[in-house]
């Protein structure tokens, strides 16, 4: 099955697919949906936020319920983006509603999101990936690219079974980073480094994870290959 986001019409859809790829039935969930399970201190969606877009990605189940959660973008939200993480029921509506932003220019944050961002319009949920469980808790860790961060801004973090961020696991990857990221200090401004995120799992075979990331708004575009330890 598959999720598609519609930015334009604030919606997510939920694709269930026969075998051969044809889709045979079709599930929605508006950001009125959203707004009426948000968890406490989540502000509203506004049909303004780009809900739904232009990244959606399938989370292991958080909650225990044995359904699957889903993080989606919102990178309009707040001046700077935010993204909501979904807690699914096993007929496909929603019944909890968590959003994680940074705070700053979009006001106080929400979900335990420790990072501040000044930049308007940075697009923070533009790019969303699922690194599944790199820390052993037992639950899902995620990438989130903000692409108009700088140069481009990459975050990981954990996430608890709340769907608010695990303390002290946000990590925070950008052109000021230190080697052996330091080559990212090359990148000219608005090179929109993380406009788009890709988890493929541990390519280098050593136990830990891999995130590519697109960028390259200067140039005919390139993609960037980053190789984490497991720890």
């Amino acid at each position: 099955d598959a999720a598609v986001g519609a930015p334009g019409v604030s919606t997510v859809y939920l694709l269930r697919l026969h075998m051969d790829g044809r889709v045979k039935a079709v599930d929605a969930i508006t950001h009125d949906d959203v707004n009426a399970v948000r968890a406490a201190g989540s502000p509203a969606v506004s049909t303004g936020d780009g809900f739904g877009g232009r990244a959606v990605a399938s989370l292991d189940d958080l909650d225990g319920d044995g359904v699957y959660e889903l993080a989606v973008g919102a990178y309009r939200a707040d001046g700077v983006g935010a993204m909501w993480v979904l807690f699914l029921t096993s007929d496909r509506t929603v019944k909890l509603a968590q959003k994680i932003a940074p705070s700053g220019v979009g006001g106080a944050g929400a979900g335990d999101f420790p990072f501040a961002i000044s930049t308007e319009g940075a697009q923070f949920g533009h790019s969303i990936g699922s690194l599944g469980d790199i820390d052993g808790d037992g639950l899902a860790d995620i990438a989130v690219g903000a692409n108009s961060e700088g140069s481009g801004t990459l975050y990981t973090f954990g996430l608890t079974s709340a769907g608010t961020v695990k303390a002290n696991t946000a990590v925070k990857i950008d052109a000021t980073s230190p080697a052996p990221l330091d080559g990212l200090g090359d990148l000219p401004e608005d090179d929109r480094l993380c406009r788009s995120v890709s988890t493929p799992g541990d390519v280098t075979a050593n136990g830990g994870f891999t995130i590519l990331c697109g960028a390259g708004a200067h140039t005919t575009g390139d993609m960037w290959l980053f190789g984490f330890e497991p720890n």
